[in-house]
Formats: structure tokens, sequence, C-alpha cells
């Protein structure tokens, strides 16, 4: 750090689309104000960002600093942003507590609520927000989601974590900023460039944009809804299909929400949840040691999607080897494939060449 501080020398800051990266430049860029080093910070999302930047930028800079961290869901509340959501609304879109119940079906919710009424709790503080619940339901409601946890076989229902508070109201746990911030990075639409969603991201990390934090809780809930939704209509429809030795699914162009899977961290995430209810869904044992390639439609005028690789539920080490089978399908098939995301399990592929590409993967994972 101390080479930073030389006089006259400015530093290039770049920094990839996701919640570790974002969180180290709030620091790096604290640390360099109070030290006065002149930076620049650009936000690349894969290789072709970091080489036209480092181009860019090369004449004016004598350091530059590199902030690539690949998230493997490190942070994941027990209860999704329960603080900020009703405790119901929270357990049914909570992965863990989502497939222990299978909340997709009624005999899952009826399951769900079975659970509450265990614990004593009233539907009708069940269902308003967890701040507005009586404080003695509130206070409680930790230990005695413990005290049940096993009964009903619920794991990794609570964790230890930190918080910080804004004043008497907004109060948030880590991964509720996990949450947030994920959310305003990987925004849909095209009223926004990828600039424009990496500096308000990082700008709702600041105590003095807490409004901007809210908003990303917000729009973290919707993805969360989305998510369950998806996962519903997959699940119900049968539309996971076993190809051997992989699942894949494809979300179609036109449905709802694709456009909010057509960025790489939401259709992880997606992917992830998905293949967590398959695998507490099916009977068939072989299927459930299976790793998922999930679809969507990334850019409709262009002709793409982007493609996913996710490893079995049932690896601890959670491991991805899709990278390299996905570059070599698309050398033996001439499939076009872009392979610029730093995780190199996400690519993007014309979407005409899906088929051949697939029939590829699958001979080559036999």
């Amino acid at each position: 750090y101390a080479r930073y501080r030389a006089p006259n020398l400015r530093v290039l800051v770049l920094v990839s689309f996701n919640v570790d990266a974002l969180c180290a430049c709030k620091i790096i860029q604290a640390l360099f104000q109070c030290d006065h080093i002149p930076y620049s910070i650009v936000p690349v999302q894969g290789q072709e960002d970091l080489l036209r930047a480092f181009a860019e930028h090369k004449e004016q800079i004598k350091y530059v600093l590199m902030l690539v961290f690949l998230s493997r869901a490190r942070v994941r509340l027990n209860l999704v942003l329960y603080r900020h959501w009703s405790l119901f609304e929270s357990m049914r879109h909570s992965r863990f507590v989502s497939c222990a119940f299978k909340v997709w079906t009624n005999k899952g919710v009826k399951r769900l609520m079975e659970f509450l009424a265990d614990m004593g709790m009233p539907l009708v503080q069940v269902k308003q927000k967890f701040g507005s619940m009586d404080v003695q339901f509130k206070s409680h409601v930790k230990d005695w989601i413990e005290d049940r946890a096993e009964k009903y076989h619920l794991q990794r229902i609570v964790f230890g974590s930190f918080h910080t508070q804004y004043g008497y109201r907004n109060k948030y746990c880590a991964s509720d900023v996990v949450y947030a911030v994920t959310a305003l990075l990987e925004a849909s639409g095209k009223d926004k460039t990828a600039s424009d969603r990496f500096l308000e991201a990082l700008d709702c990390l600041s105590r003095v944009n807490v409004s901007l934090l809210e908003r990303g809780v917000e729009a973290a809930k919707l993805l969360m809804q989305a998510i369950l939704s998806t996962v519903h209509g997959f699940i119900d429809m049968h539309q996971l299909i076993s190809a051997g030795p992989f699942l894949y699914g494809f979300i179609q162009q036109g449905t709802p929400d694709a456009k909010l899977f057509s960025r790489p961290v939401c259709l992880q995430m997606l992917a992830r949840f998905m293949l967590h209810a398959y695998v507490v869904t099916t009977r068939n044992k072989r299927l459930k040691s299976l790793p998922l390639v999930l679809t969507a439609p990334l850019d409709e005028e262009e002709g793409t999607s982007i493609v996913v690789g996710m490893p079995p539920h049932s690896e601890e080490s959670q491991k991805n080897l899709f990278g390299k089978a996905f570059e070599q399908a698309a050398e033996k098939t001439n499939s076009r494939i872009s392979q610029d995301f730093f995780d190199s399990s996400v690519i993007k592929m014309k979407t005409e060449d899906r088929s051949k590409f697939f029939d590829a993967l699958i001979s080559l994972m036999a």
C-alpha cells in the first residue's frame, strides 16, 4: 500500500461485477481519499472490459489494482431479508426452508403453516412486516426456530453473522446488504448502462444513501419472488430434463422474468435454487447427484443466450468443472460462444447453436 502513496501517481482500480469486489472497492476508495491518493475506478464485467480499460488508462497510471472475487454463496442469510419482509414471506422464499417444506405445493405451504403454529406464532403476526410484530414474538423467533429445526428437518437455518444499524429503524444483517447490492448490480432493463448499475450499487454502501439501499432491498424481494415462481413452474411442468450426465433447462424468450435472468448472478441463484428443489422432489437417486445446465435469453436482437453450469447439489466442495467442458463442446461443434466472464462456468452463446452445443456437451460428459 505504501507505494501507492508516492506523489503524482494515479492508481487504476479495476472492479469486477460482484458484491465482494464492490465492497472491497468501497474500502479502498475510503483509504485512497484519506491518504489523498489519486485514483480512477473502472467497472469490468469480463476480459474484454479489462483490456479496454487498461489500454485507455495506461498512459496516465503507474499502478493497477484489480479486484476480482468469485462469490460462492459464502454469505447466505438463514431467512432471506426477514427484517425487511414478513416472516412468512421470508421463510417461503428462503431456499433451505422452501425446499425442506416444498412450498411450491399446497401441502408444502400447509406444512410451513404447521411449523409456524408449532412455534405459537399467530397468522396475523407472521404475515405482517417483521419490524411491526409484537415484541413478545419478535424477540423469541430465533430461539423458537432453532428449537424446532431438527423436528422439521431444517438445515442451515441459523448461522453467525453481524449487523449494522442506521438510527433507530434501519437495521441490516450483512447478507441483507449482499442481496440489495446484487439486485442493484444485476438490475435488468436497457435504461441503465453497466457503469450506471455499478455506481448505483457502490453508492448504496454509503450511510448517506440508506434510501438507495432500501430500493435494493425491495428489488431483491422481487428477485426472490421471481426465482420461487420460476422454480415452481419448472417443477410443476417437469421442465428440467435429464440429458444423461446432467440436467438441463431452458427459460423461453417472452416468459415472465426472462429478462431478469439474463444477468449471470441472477441466473446462478435461480439454478442453485432450482437444482435443490429438484433434488428434494425427485425419487430417482441417480438424478439427485447430477449437475445442472440452465439457459436464459440474453439479447433477442443479437440472438444470444446466457448459459450457466451448476455442480451437483450433493457436492460439498462445489467445485465447478463446466468451464472446460463448455470450451471443448464449442470447439468440437464450432459453436459461437464467449467465455468473457470471470467465472468460466458462465458463457454467452448464439441461440441457434444451442442444439449442437448441447449434443456435444452430453457426449463429452457421458
